[in-house]
């Protein structure tokens, strides 16, 4: 063994000792190898820059192991929390359509498939079980035994016929007590001012004779009057024939006569001075004098006569037509109300006058210790529910006319909706059947559209 150089030995004992230990660092090991390696409360994003070299903690960072545990704890493609801001909320999410399954929120559209359910069906018991009629012969058959099938039954007289009277006043009413609006209550009025216009132009006056009337007239309908067989024969009128139109024929127990096209077209009676070669063909045969001018006489001639109607023809239903119009005008209307009374809260009219009034009395709790002092704010908060004072007054949604309304314009729906399968089943051929309905089902989505755009149809 050599011996040490004492001056060697005294550069080794001058020298500083080295510190072979691992830097001391308040870093732990648990610590080292967590996902979140940050002294500050809040957590740094996944997608921060790389930090400085000068770092201490950059090299536990990114080791290996952090890498690995972050790849496994951390999913590349993450979807947005459910209250996300829209801006971190990926495009196909935020502008994703959130459809309502509550049917009053498109009361068109569920209004219009169960009327057009209920046509479908009585168009096919009716050729199933052959009970449709032509309308324009109804009156000339013996009554049938169901009473709905006549004509003159007391809902057809009374109501059918007078369907859009009682719809105008069913819709005005609910949009007189309805809330005031601005721009709402003025499409609300203008889309009953094209219903009413549509009606008239089909069913009144299109510039002269209905549309009815002239498709009618146009598809080889004939304009005749229909005389009793047992007091008229075929032979004494046959010179009555309207030339390259038709002679008089014989049908079931009646004898039809031609007359002008006028006299159906603009729906006039038939009178002595209008048809004068018809009257004077008539007081031949009951042996009438023709100066005898008594009112008795003329009278009731003309009553035998009656009204001249088209015959054969194109005849769109009016009846699915109009009630069908009133049906989904209605419903379109009433569609707030329906949502307020019987929509999410499930409880109808009552429960939310009682929600109101109790609300209401918070309300008023809450008004009157801010006017007392209170440390609290002295805004009441808004809520939802109407106040008291709102759902007991006589107006507005909530209101006692408004729910009355309401009540009234659904037992129309409800009425139009029956006698529309009444005539599904007992009047009109099948493609008179459906040509009303799709007319109507036409102009509603048109007129609709048109008036309040995309809120047209709900």
């Amino acid at each position: 063994m050599t011996s040490t150089d004492p001056s060697l030995a005294s550069l080794r004992a001058e020298r500083p000792a080295i510190d072979t230990s691992p830097p001391t660092s308040s870093i732990t090991p648990d610590t080292a190898i967590s996902p979140i390696a940050s002294t500050s409360t809040t957590p740094e994003p996944t997608h921060r820059k790389r930090g400085s070299i000068a770092s201490p903690i950059q090299p536990i960072l990114h080791s290996s192991s952090h890498r690995r545990l972050l790849s496994q704890s951390t999913p590349q493609h993450t979807s947005p929390a459910p209250h996300a801001p829209a801006h971190l909320t990926p495009r196909h999410i935020r502008h994703r359509s959130t459809v309502s399954a509550d049917p009053w929120s498109y009361p068109q559209l569920f209004i219009g498939g169960i009327l057009a359910s209920i046509v479908l069906s009585g168009i096919t018991l009716s050729l199933w079980f052959n009970t449709s009629i032509d309308t324009s012969v109804a009156s000339l058959l013996p009554p049938r035994s169901a009473y709905l099938s006549r004509k003159e039954n007391i809902l057809n007289q009374w109501f059918v016929k007078k369907s859009w009277g009682w719809t105008t006043a069913a819709y005005l009413l609910h949009w007189i007590s309805s809330p005031p609006g601005n721009s709402s209550r003025r499409r609300r009025l203008a889309a009953f001012g094209m219903a009413t216009a549509a009606w008239v132009l089909f069913s009144v006056w299109a510039f002269g004779p209905s549309l009815n009337h002239r498709l009618i007239s146009l598809s080889g309908g004939t304009c005749a009057v229909a005389l009793p067989e047992n007091q008229v024969r075929l032979g004494q009128v046959m010179h009555l024939a309207l030339p390259g139109v038709m002679r008089p024929q014989r049908w079931g127990g009646w004898v039809m006569v031609p007359v002008p096209a006028k006299f159906c077209l603009y729906e006039q009676r038939l009178t002595e001075k209008n048809h004068p070669a018809l009257f004077g063909t008539l007081r031949q045969v009951f042996g009438v004098a023709g100066t005898d001018a008594r009112e008795g006489v003329q009278t009731g001639l003309e009553k035998m006569v009656g009204r001249a109607r088209f015959h054969a023809g194109f005849d769109v239903s009016g009846h699915v037509f109009l009630l069908t119009l009133a049906s989904l005008l209605l419903a379109r209307e009433v569609a707030p109300s329906w949502r307020t009374y019987f929509g999410q809260t499930g409880s109808g009219h009552r429960k939310a006058r009682r929600e109101s009034v109790s609300v209401g009395g918070r309300n008023e709790a809450r008004r009157n210790s801010a006017a007392a002092g209170s440390a609290s704010d002295a805004k009441v908060p808004a809520t939802d529910t109407p106040t008291a004072t709102a759902a007991t007054a006589p107006v507005g949604r909530g209101g006692t006319i408004n729910y009355l309304a309401t009540l009234f314009a659904t037992a129309l729906i409800g009425l139009w909706t029956f006698m529309l399968g009444v005539t599904a089943v007992w009047f009109h051929n099948p493609p008179e059947k459906l040509a009303g309905l799709g007319e109507c089902d036409v102009y509603t989505a048109t007129v609709s559209r048109g008036v309040s755009g995309r809120e047209g149809m709900v």
